[in-house]
């Protein structure tokens, strides 16, 4: 029997911030967050592994990147920088920047625009 899988209009992407915890554990924040900013271009928050990479090592540097609490710290913060305009636009360059410059191994921060207000600057993974 297939399962019914509810319209994009529902609530479970257009609702509140939390909204895709919520649909029977099927759709992680992250995913309704992505749903919400690039299919209906609201002000939602992403936090994949490489929005996470950037937004750490830009504003944090130190600790565990992986801890639960980390992780909640970064999804404050990553709310904190959506714009209000252009929001598909600036979670695409977020997630961009992570999948290019501010790679996990070997980062261009030489290149990086925003290495001049990078906490990590200058990255050096095995340090």
């Amino acid at each position: 029997m297939a399962r019914r899988i509810p319209p994009p209009t529902s609530t479970w992407v257009r609702g509140s911030a939390n909204a895709g915890a919520s649909y029977a554990q099927a759709a992680s924040t992250n995913t309704a967050g992505a749903i919400r900013s690039f299919a209906f271009r609201e002000r939602a928050a992403i936090l994949d592994t490489n929005v996470a990479r950037v937004l750490f090592r830009v504003f944090v540097a130190s600790g565990d990147p992986k801890s639960h609490a980390m992780k909640r710290h970064l999804w404050s913060v990553a709310e904190s920088l959506v714009p209000h305009r252009q929001v598909f636009d600036f979670n695409q360059a977020l997630m961009d920047l992570g999948a290019t410059v501010c790679v996990s191994r070997k980062p261009k921060c030489l290149v990086c625009p925003v290495a001049k207000g990078c906490r990590a600057f200058p990255f050096t993974p095995d340090a």
